[in-house]
């Protein structure tokens, strides 16, 4: 396994051999392993729009987000993120609109497929972009398609 976060190294990561899909950052588990970390500018190196991205990694969504400043700047992806209660423990929606730039706006993803603009009550979030070549009028929930 290989990690993605805002810069280069190593981290201690706890692998759930039962259930591989909540594997996660270490947190004082005995049973962690060491895993290289890499960065989203240098895993899609060379990437071009139009893409989707979808970043569900246990509250270390923002860390992914600073990792890819160059990508995000080139590709103008369509981002899909999670926001729960374990993202809302590390880090504000200032934060990653930081990290994003200015050019996206953050909407929250509904159960029913819908974009709105009700970012109080968030399980995941899609942070869009003129540039992502994926139109607004269709995804939002005002109108009638769905994501």
């Amino acid at each position: 396994p290989i990690a993605v976060a805002a810069a280069v190294g190593q981290i201690a990561f706890t692998v759930f051999p039962g259930s591989p899909m909540t594997s996660r950052i270490a947190s004082g588990e005995s049973d962690s392993i060491t895993v290289p970390v890499s960065t989203l500018d240098l895993e899609l190196d060379g990437l071009v729009g139009p893409c989707a991205l979808k970043i569900d990694v246990e509250g270390y969504e923002l860390e992914v987000l600073r990792g890819g400043a160059s990508f995000l700047a080139r590709a103008s992806p369509l981002i899909v993120f999670e926001y729960n209660h374990l993202g809302r423990a590390r880090f504000t929606f200032d934060e990653v609109r930081a990290a994003i730039g200015s050019r996206y706006r953050l909407y929250r993803l509904g159960s029913d497929g819908f974009l709105d603009d009700d970012l109080t009550r968030t399980w995941n979030c899609v942070a869009w972009c003129e540039e992502s070549g994926f139109p607004l009028e269709q995804l939002h929930r005002r109108n009638s398609a769905r994501l």
